[in-house]
């Protein structure tokens, strides 16, 4: 484990037993579910984890998503967004070595396919001050990527998606033997809604998050991080938490996002992307 990711890690800790303390001193009660995001010190809880519900798809109808690995093992989702440069979530390039990741594009099984080294790896300048705030990251690639039916970029959103947006979520996840691409049908909530489903949580939603759910549905799990959520061909979300009070099946929360639009000037000024 590299020496930033310990350290986030051991701040994520620190931070859930403030939230104990603070339950503890209100008399609350412990909310039933579990609130499960992207730990780079473990691996997902089982291997049978992974989307809820997703139907089969293809890199060709998601040509942008590519697999983001750390030491050749499956770390997160990640979005092409130009040339050289992969959107996704800053839990997934804070305190990372760029020598221990690599970038696979066009690929259905998270595995097979172009394979590329990593330039450099950022998250953005606030994180991870706020829990879950401010999670965007970059990975720039060594050279750049080769268009073709499988790779090619995703647009970026000129405005963040209003409530009852139906969009699209894709990812692999770790779904045991079953390692294809899939994807599944969610729609966006107010981060009004979605701080009363969490309040439970004492999460704080920012402009900078978002939630879509599907109750009973469809719905992400733990090893589906940085998964894509778009809708056309625009690029809305990338999914970073969820809570489930058992595995992440009908009891699952909705799922707590990344919002892209935010994060448009940062984007812009690092990558020079128009």
């Amino acid at each position: 484990l590299d020496r930033g990711a310990f350290s986030l890690t051991m701040a994520r800790i620190a931070l859930g037993l403030l939230l104990l303390g603070a339950v503890a001193v209100l008399g609350a009660e412990l909310p039933s579910g579990k609130l499960l995001y992207h730990n780079p010190s473990s691996p997902p809880r089982a291997n049978n984890l992974g989307m809820y519900k997703g139907k089969g798809t293809t890199v060709k109808k998601h040509p942008y998503i590519v697999a983001v690995t750390y030491y050749d093992s499956f770390n997160c989702a990640g979005n092409i967004i130009g040339t050289s440069w992969v959107f996704l979530s800053g839990d997934c390039t804070y305190g990372y070595d760029p020598s221990s990741v690599n970038v696979i594009a066009g690929t259905n099984d998270g595995s097979s396919g172009k394979k590329y080294d990593v330039q450099q790896l950022l998250a953005h300048p606030n994180y991870p001050d706020a829990f879950l705030d401010y999670d965007y990251g970059l990975i720039q690639i060594s050279g750049t990527f080769k268009w073709s039916s499988t790779i090619k970029p995703i647009s970026l959103p000129k405005q963040a998606p209003k409530a009852g947006t139906k969009v699209i979520i894709t990812g692999w996840g770790a779904t045991g033997s079953n390692t294809e691409l899939e994807q599944g049908v969610m729609k966006v909530i107010s981060n009004k809604q979605c701080a009363k489903i969490y309040s439970d949580f004492g999460l704080t939603f920012t402009d900078r998050m978002g939630c879509v759910y599907n109750k009973g549905k469809t719905t992400p799990c733990d090893g589906d991080w940085s998964d894509p959520i778009t809708k056309g061909k625009t690029l809305y979300h990338v999914f970073t938490a969820i809570a489930t009070s058992g595995e992440c099946t009908s009891e699952a929360y909705p799922a707590i996002c990344a919002s892209v639009y935010p994060a448009l000037s940062w984007i812009k000024n690092v990558t020079g992307i128009e």
